[in-house]
C-alpha cells in the first residue's frame, strides 16, 4: 500500500539529512511542456500554466485569511529507488516549474544581479555550484540535458535547438520577465523565496499558534509491488488527465500510519530484544492493520449497495467512502460548503487536504486508532438509521428534500429513543416544506398554492405524501426505493391532460398508443435501439394483421359520412361507449390505410378521443394545481405523453406488473383508491375526483405532521 504525507517545498529543497533529493524522470514520460508567454498562441494568465501558478502563489500570500493555511499543490507521485533517490511518476510538470521558480530567486541572493559582471569566472562557478547544491536534481533517463540545465540561469535567451531547451528555458525567462514587472519596493522575490524554503519543522507548531506560511505538495510514495507497475500508473493518471482522488489518498494515509506503528513496533524490538512485552506489541499492531483492512472493505462495500447509498446521500462520487471521511468532517466542525455535496471536481484532492488537517489537529497524541473510531463511527450510525424502518423513510425523505445530512445527525444525535427521533425528524421535514404551518387551515392554504408552474415545491410535497402513505400503512415489508427515485428524472404529470392539440411530431405515436389501448398489441413500437429489422418487420406485420381482422369485423357497422355527427351526441351507456370506440379505430385505420388523409380526420378523432376520456363532455376541465398533478417516472410519462387518462391508467398497471418502479400514489391515484365515485374508472374528473386527491394529501400530510384541526 502506498503512503502519503505532506512535505512543503522546503523539505524538497533542504533535503533529507543533508543529503539533496534526486528526481529520476523515467523514459516513459514526455518532456516538460508547460506554457508561457515566450510559446506560440499564449497571450495571458488563463492560457499559461506558468503565469497561472506564480499569480495563485502571489494571491495566496496576499491574503490574510491564509494566516493559518497552506497552500496545497496536487499529489507528486514517486517511487523509491535509493536512500534519497526517487522515480518521479507523475508531477513532472510542477516539480520542474519549482525547480526553475526557486533557481531564479536564490541565483539572485547567491551571485547579485549588479556584481555579476565584476565577478570572474571561476567565482560565477563556484557560485553556481553552490545553487546547484541548494536545489533537488532532475535526472532524465533519456535525455542529455542535465548539465545544460544545471546552468540555466545564465541563459539570456530562447534556446531552440531542442524542444525540451525551448520550453524549459522559455519557462524560465517567463519566470524572470514577470518578477520584473512587479514593483521592486514590494520585494516579491524575497516574500517567494521564503515561501519556498519554509519547511514542515515549522509548521507543526502548538494550538493557537499562527501557522507559516507554506508551500506542500501530497506526497504519494508507491510501496514495492506498486513500483513494479509505475508506469501503468504513470498512464491511469494521465489518460484524460484524471488525478488521484481524496479517498486514494486517505486510504494509503492511513495504511501508511498503521505500517508506521507496526515499523516502530519492529524497531523496538530490535533494540530491545529482552522486552517480553515487545513482540505482543507487534502482533497488536500488525492486528490492527489486518482489521482496518477488513473495516475498510466493509464500507467500500456497503457504500456500493445503492439502496444504502441513495438514502445517505443524492450526489456522485467516483469512490463514495469519500462521502463518509466528509461527513465526519463536517460533523466535527469543520466549516467547508463543497462537503458532502458531490466530489470537488475542480480540486479532487480537497477532502483529503481537509482531513490530513483534522488528522494533525485531532489526532497528534491519540494516533491511528483513536482516528479510526472517530472517522467512521457514523458509519455505525448511518447503518443504525438505514436498518430502523420509520429512520430509514424519515432521514431518505430529507435527504432528497436536499437536507444534509451533517444537519439531520445533529437533531438527533443526542435523542435516546427511536420514536422520538422520528419525531424530531416529522418536524424537519414540515420545517422544509411549511415553515409557518401549525393547523390544518394552514395547510391546506399552502397547498392551495402548489401549482405545474412551481415544479420545485409541488415535486417535494408529493414526495413528502409519498413518504407519508408507506408510513401510514405500517407494513414493515414495504420500503419507499430512493434509489429508484433518484435515477427515475420524475416529471410532474397531469393526471387528466391538459393539452388541447398534439404537435404534428407527435400525432403518429398518440394514434399508435390509442390503436394499442383498443386492440392490446397492434402498433407497439420496438424499445429504443432496437436493431433486429427482421423482428420488427414482423411487428409491423403482426399488427397490421390485428388491426385488419378489426376492420373486417367491424367496419360495416360504421356510417362513413357520420363523423361530423358523431361530435353533437352523448355516450355515457356502455353501448354507445363501444361506438364511439369504433368510430376512433375506424377513423385511425383510414389514415393508416385507407383514402382519408391525417390533415381530414385528425381533428375528429382527437375530439372523439376527449369525449370518451371526459365521460361525454367536449371540453376538459382544467386543472393545473395540486388536485390533478401527479409524479411518475421520465421513461413512462414520456412513453404515452397527453394520452388520456385511460390510457394511462392501463399502461402504468402494465409497466408496474414488468417491474419498473411507480410511486404509491401515483398508483392510488391511476387506481382511483382515493375517489368517492368508482362508477367509472376510466376517466378522470379533476373536480370531483381531483378534490378527493386533494383530501387525500392535505389528510395524510396533517397527521404526518401531527396537526389539529383534521
Amino acid at each position: 500500500m502506498a503512503t502519503v504525507n505532506m512535505v512543503t517545498t522546503g523539505d524538497l529543497f533542504a533535503g533529507k539529512n543533508g543529503k539533496k533529493y534526486q528526481f529520476i524522470l523515467p523514459a516513459y514520460q514526455r518532456g516538460y511542456r508547460w506554457r508561457s508567454p515566450e510559446n506560440k498562441s499564449v497571450t495571458n494568465t488563463e492560457s499559461s500554466q506558468i503565469l497561472q501558478l506564480l499569480e495563485d502563489i502571489k494571491e495566496y500570500l496576499e491574503k490574510t485569511a491564509f494566516a493559518k493555511k497552506f497552500y496545497c499543490m496536487q499529489p507528486v507521485v514517486v517511487a523509491k529507488k535509493s536512500d534519497n533517490e526517487y522515480y518521479l511518476v507523475d508531477g513532472q510538470q510542477r516539480l520542474t516549474t519549482f525547480y526553475l521558480l526557486y533557481k531564479f530567486l536564490k541565483y539572485d541572493i547567491i551571485c547579485p544581479p549588479d556584481a555579476r559582471e565584476f565577478f570572474p569566472e571561476n567565482e560565477i562557478a563556484k557560485r553556481n555550484e553552490k545553487l546547484n547544491h541548494s536545489v533537488f536534481t532532475l535526472k532524465y533517463e533519456c535525455r542529455n540535458i542535465e548539465d545544460w540545465l544545471n546552468n540555466i540561469q545564465n541563459i539570456q535567451q530562447i534556446v531552440d535547438s531542442t524542444v525540451d531547451k525551448y520550453f524549459l528555458s522559455s519557462a524560465y525567462l517567463c519566470i524572470k520577465k514577470w518578477f520584473e514587472s512587479l514593483p521592486p519596493e514590494e520585494k516579491w522575490n524575497s516574500k517567494f523565496l521564503d515561501l519556498l524554503e519554509q519547511t514542515s519543522s515549522t509548521v507543526n507548531v502548538g494550538s493557537g499558534k499562527d501557522i507559516p506560511r507554506s508551500l506542500q505538495f501530497i506526497w504519494y510514495e508507491l510501496d514495492g509491488n506498486e513500483c513494479s507497475d509505475q508506469e501503468k500508473l504513470f498512464q491511469r493518471l494521465n489518460k484524460g488527465k484524471l488525478p488521484l482522488t481524496s479517498a486514494e489518498l486517505i486510504k494509503a494515509f492511513l495504511f501508511g500510519e498503521f505500517d508506521r506503528k507496526i515499523q516502530e513496533a519492529q524497531a523496538y524490538i530490535k533494540e530491545n530484544p529482552d522486552d517480553k512485552n515487545a513482540n505482543q506489541c507487534l502482533d497488536n499492531a500488525e492486528k490492527d492493520k489486518e482489521r482496518f483492512e477488513k473495516e475498510w472493505e466493509e464500507y467500500e462495500n456497503a457504500m456500493q449497495d445503492e439502496a444504502f447509498w441513495y438514502f445517505i446521500s443524492k450526489y456522485n462520487y467516483d469512490t463514495r467512502l469519500e462521502y463518509l471521511f466528509e461527513l465526519s468532517l463536517k460533523m466535527n466542525g469543520v466549516k467547508d460548503a463543497s462537503l458532502c455535496s458531490g466530489q470537488n471536481v475542480e480540486i479532487p484532492q480537497h477532502t483529503f487536504y481537509l482531513f490530513k488537517k483534522s488528522y494533525d489537529e485531532r489526532f497528534h497524541d491519540g494516533g491511528i486508532e483513536s482516528a479510526r473510531i472517530a472517522f467512521f463511527e457514523y458509519y455505525q450510525k448511518l447503518r443504525k438509521y438505514y436498518r430502523d424502518w420509520e429512520l430509514y423513510h424519515l432521514i431518505g425523505c430529507l435527504i432528497h428534500l436536499d437536507k444534509p445530512m451533517n444537519e439531520i445527525c445533529t437533531a438527533i444525535k443526542d435523542v435516546k429513543l427511536i420514536s422520538d427521533a422520528g419525531s424530531v425528524l416529522k418536524r424537519m421535514i414540515k420545517d422544509t416544506l411549511f415553515s409557518d404551518v401549525s393547523n390544518m387551515n394552514n395547510l391546506v392554504a399552502e397547498l392551495e398554492k402548489l401549482n405545474y408552474n412551481s415544479p420545485k415545491n409541488i415535486r417535494k410535497v408529493l414526495l413528502a405524501f409519498n413518504i407519508a402513505i408507506i408510513l401510514s400503512m405500517k407494513q414493515k415489508s414495504v420500503f419507499f426505493d430512493f434509489s429508484q427515485y433518484f435515477n427515475g428524472s420524475w416529471d410532474l404529470e397531469h393526471i387528466c391532460s391538459q393539452n388541447q392539440d398534439i404537435s404534428a411530431n407527435k400525432q403518429d405515436q398518440w394514434l399508435n398508443t390509442i390503436v394499442d389501448y383498443f386492440l392490446g398489441t397492434a402498433f407497439v413500437p420496438p424499445p429504443p435501439g432496437f436493431e433486429d429489422k427482421e423482428e420488427a418487420s414482423s411487428r409491423e406485420k403482426l399488427s397490421r394483421e390485428i388491426f385488419k381482422k378489426w376492420y373486417d369485423e367491424k367496419s360495416s357497422e360504421i356510417d362513413s359520412d357520420d363523423f361530423e355527427n358523431i361530435l353533437k351526441s352523448q355516450y355515457k351507456d356502455n353501448k354507445s361507449r363501444k361506438t364511439l370506440e369504433n368510430y376512433i379505430l375506424y377513423g385511425i385505420y383510414q389514415i393508416k390505410y385507407g383514402n382519408i388523409t391525417k390533415e381530414k380526420l385528425w381533428k375528429i378523432i382527437f375530439q372523439l378521443v376527449n369525449i370518451l376520456e371526459r365521460d361525454g363532455e367536449a371540453e376538459p376541465k382544467s386543472d393545473d394545481g395540486l388536485r390533478n398533478i401527479t409524479l411518475l417516472d421520465a421513461q413512462t410519462n414520456r412513453s404515452y405523453k397527453d394520452a388520456p387518462f385511460f390510457v394511462k391508467r392501463k399502461h402504468i398497471i402494465a409497466v408496474e406488473g414488468e417491474g419498473r418502479y411507480i410511486l404509491p400514489g401515483t398508483r392510488n391515484v391511476f387506481l382511483k383508491t382515493y375517489s368517492n365515485a368508482l362508477d367509472n374508472m376510466l376517466f378522470w374528473d379533476p373536480i370531483q375526483d381531483g378534490q378527493a386527491y386533494f383530501e387525500k394529501i392535505a389528510n395524510t400530510l396533517a397527521e404526518f405532521f401531527s396537526l389539529n384541526n383534521k
